[in-house]
């Protein structure tokens, strides 16, 4: 039986690759919070405006980011039946 994820990602970690690009990349919840398949992870963007992105993958590249800007992003573990906790950075 599926059920939501009771644990966030693990280990978020952003990368700086150029001035205006970063990688993200995390770890899934431990296996025995998932309560379920992860299919998905929600990823939230917030700056000068919000941006979101899904993704099956452990990472992702944050591409056109303004210099000099604060950001906040956050990796949200799915199941079929919905969404787990927040990892924010």
């Amino acid at each position: 039986m599926s059920l939501v994820p009771i644990a966030p990602v693990r280990n978020l970690t952003l990368l700086l690759i150029s001035h205006n690009s970063v990688e993200l990349s995390w770890n899934p919840p431990f296996f025995e919070y998932q309560n379920g398949v992860i299919v998905g992870y929600n990823i939230t963007v917030e700056g000068e405006h919000m941006l979101m992105f899904t993704t099956r993958s452990t990472n992702i590249s944050l591409k056109g980011l303004k210099p000099h800007t604060t950001y906040s992003v956050s990796v949200v573990p799915y199941t079929l039946i919905g969404s787990g906790p927040i990892n924010m950075q």
